[in-house]
């Protein structure tokens, strides 16, 4: 009982700051993401383990990656006394994982409407801020935030609320939009009988519009056509005569539709992100190149085709923390030329790491990573369930954590690993 209660008192400050962990709280790193709320999880799970000496299933895994991870830790540090500390921003999204998969019984609606209602105030202030006032604001709001500002970021992208960018409050905001999803179709998932959705609750789902409105990002379009292909796929996937009528119908006129679409030029009508990007698919598709990759996702598709290509052309890694240093040798070996790549030219970029963690890991640990990493995979894939829709919608919020995880997110980012959780442990309560 005890416990319950100091799990309820500490839920939503470690919720908070799961999701508010951009803030400049170790201004000598370079980081631009810091959820230090990581560093306590990780110190209460290690005092949990010393006190009770049993390991979780959880928990054994973490103490498997880890001696995964021991040779490379022994590269880094060997190179750099200071890359040790890697170690600790590998451990950080397993850790907020293994927390919520916990412990997200404990989540609250209120707890939801106040970190939208933050989303939403901070991102209609951002959007209406003069630039008279941004300009006095801003010096000090980049010293909270690292990068932050008030106003839109240019080029067509939005708001960043308290984030370093747009992309990256792009992935609290799906994280936010997959909870109140969740609270609508499996209310029963928590313990808060105040949680279940009503009709005056269409407000959180207004706020939640005006911030994917403001924020203009095109991962997160992209993200939520993602979600919605691994749903399709699960749900056509429980084969029945009526689904795969369903599939065969609907798939050739969403393929026609689609092409009318581009042949017309609808492309052109899309928000201004994704738009830009479809130019540029059609502006380079007859002269294809490696280094056009870079106008589909700037430096980031680059970034993760070199981790992973790392493991291959360095099999014992580059060393725990030294991956930032020598992923420019990787992209040459991998084919890209360095010199056209404008993320590259245009500012002095001497430190780079992918922009992915299993790509990350692999890079730096090697084939010994890139096989944690797969092992991992394989694992989540097999917890896949199918049986409702309902299941399908979890199983697809968990195909979709993985791709994040392995193709679109940083190490110190903590809104995969948060909806991995969420969705792990919708798709074990409801076996039950």
């Amino acid at each position: 009982m005890r416990d319950d209660k100091f799990i309820h008192r500490t839920f939503f400050i470690v919720f908070f700051f799961s999701i508010f962990c951009s803030f400049n709280f170790l201004p000598f790193i370079s980081a631009e993401v810091q959820p230090v709320i990581g560093v306590f999880i990780i110190a209460y799970g290690t005092v949990q383990i010393l006190l009770n000496l049993k390991l979780s299933s959880t928990s054994f895994s973490i103490v498997i990656f880890l001696f995964f991870l021991a040779p490379s830790f022994v590269i880094g540090v060997l190179t750099k006394a200071s890359n040790g500390i890697t170690i600790f921003f590998y451990l950080i999204g397993p850790a907020v994982f293994c927390y919520f998969y916990k412990y997200f019984g404990f989540l609250q609606k209120k707890h939801l409407v106040i970190i939208l209602t933050v989303f939403f105030i901070v991102s209609i202030i951002q959007a209406i801020s003069p630039d008279a006032i941004n300009g006095i604001i801003n010096p000090i709001f980049e010293k909270i935030i690292k990068r932050g500002r008030l106003g839109f970021y240019g080029g067509g992208r939005g708001v960043g609320v308290l984030y370093s960018e747009p992309a990256h409050a792009a992935k609290y905001i799906f994280l936010l939009s997959v909870l109140l999803i969740t609270m609508i179709i499996s209310p029963k998932l928590f313990h808060d009988i105040n949680t279940h959705y009503n009709k005056k609750n269409i407000f959180l789902v207004f706020m939640l519009v005006v911030c994917i409105f403001l924020n203009k990002s095109a991962s997160l379009y992209a993200t939520y056509l993602i979600l919605l292909f691994f749903y399709l796929f699960f749900y056509f996937l429980s084969a029945n005569v009526n689904r795969l009528l369903s599939f065969f119908i609907i798939a050739p006129m969403l393929l026609f539709a689609v092409y009318v679409f581009i042949l017309f030029g609808g492309y052109n009508f899309l928000p201004e992100r994704l738009s830009g990007i479809m130019n540029s698919f059609l502006e380079v598709r007859k002269d294809f190149s490696l280094d056009d990759l870079q106008y589909f996702g700037s430096i980031r598709i680059i970034s993760v085709i070199a981790g992973y290509a790392g493991a291959f052309i360095e099999p014992l890694g580059v060393g725990l923390g030294n991956g930032g240093d020598e992923i420019f040798q990787i992209m040459e070996k991998v084919g890209f030329n360095t010199n056209a790549i404008s993320f590259l030219t245009s500012q002095d970029v001497e430190f780079l790491k992918p922009n992915a963690y299993g790509a990350q890991i692999s890079l730096d640990a090697g084939i010994l990573g890139f096989v944690i990493v797969m092992s991992f995979t394989i694992y989540l894939l097999s917890k896949i369930n199918t049986a409702t829709k309902t299941h399908c919608f979890f199983s697809s919020l968990l195909a979709l954590s993985i791709f994040q995880i392995l193709f679109f997110s940083t190490t110190t980012v903590t809104a995969p690993w948060m909806t991995l959780a969420l969705s792990l442990f919708a798709l074990k309560r409801l076996k039950r």
